[in-house]
């Protein structure tokens, strides 16, 4: 658990998969993720909006910023999102 205006940190393996909850209700949080083997590649909030839209649902992709998929959501509920870490989009 995070306590507002805190961060942690978290390393999570390609097919493995990490939980977003709200808690306390609806809230904003930053969301910074990097690929461990290279890091200037990471999570691209524009690419992401471009290609998709700004408010993500189950199997929508999160993009870095070379392009390529990093993250799908892989289940949604009404206070909590589940993403997997991914190699390629299946289409």
């Amino acid at each position: 658990m995070v306590r507002p205006r805190d961060a942690c940190r978290c390393r999570v393996p390609r097919g493995g998969a990490f939980r977003v909850v709200s808690v306390d209700g609806p809230q904003v949080g930053d969301l910074n993720l990097w690929n461990i083997d290279d890091l200037s590649e990471r999570f691209s909030a524009g690419k992401t909006r471009a290609l998709h839209c700004s408010h993500l649902s189950t199997g929508h992709w999160l993009w870095s910023r070379l392009s390529r998929p990093a993250l799908i959501s892989c289940a949604e509920m009404s206070r909590r999102h589940a993403w997997r870490p991914a190699a390629a989009p299946r289409r």
